[in-house]
C-alpha cells in the first residue's frame, strides 16, 4: 500500500497474510489486506452516529445533512455514514500526530 494511500485510510485493519499457488505450481505468499484502517473506525463510529441522529429535530437534521455535503432529501442512512467517516477521518489525523 503506498504511503500516500496509508495516510488517508491508515493501512489495512485486519491484513491476513496466507499463499497462493499459481498455474506453474509455484507458492507464494499473498497479503490480503483487509478493510482499511478508515473503514474499521467508521463502523465503530456509526451506531454512536445512528443514536445521535434519531435524538436531533428536523431542523437540525436537514441542517446537519447540508453540513456534511447532502443536497435535497436528508436520508439517516446517508447522513450517518457521512458522519461516521468524519469521525474515522479525525481519529486517522489525530493517529498520524495531527492537531486536535
Amino acid at each position: 500500500m503506498a504511503d500516500e494511500s496509508r495516510n488517508v485510510t491508515g493501512g489495512p485493519a485486519f491484513p491476513i497474510v496466507t499463499t497462493e499457488t499459481n498455474e506453474h505450481g509455484f507458492t507464494f505468499p499473498f497479503v490480503e489486506p483487509g478493510m482499511s484502517l478508515r473503514d474499521w473506525f467508521a463502523g465503530k463510529a456509526l451506531p454512536i452516529c445512528i443514536q445521535q441522529l434519531g435524538e436531533i429535530d428536523d431542523a437540525d437534521f436537514d441542517q446537519l445533512g447540508r453540513i456534511h455535503g447532502i443536497s435535497g432529501k436528508v436520508v439517516i442512512a446517508d447522513l450517518a455514514a457521512r458522519m461516521a467517516y468524519a469521525h474515522a477521518d479525525a481519529m486517522i489525523v489525530i493517529r498520524r500526530g495531527g492537531a486536535p
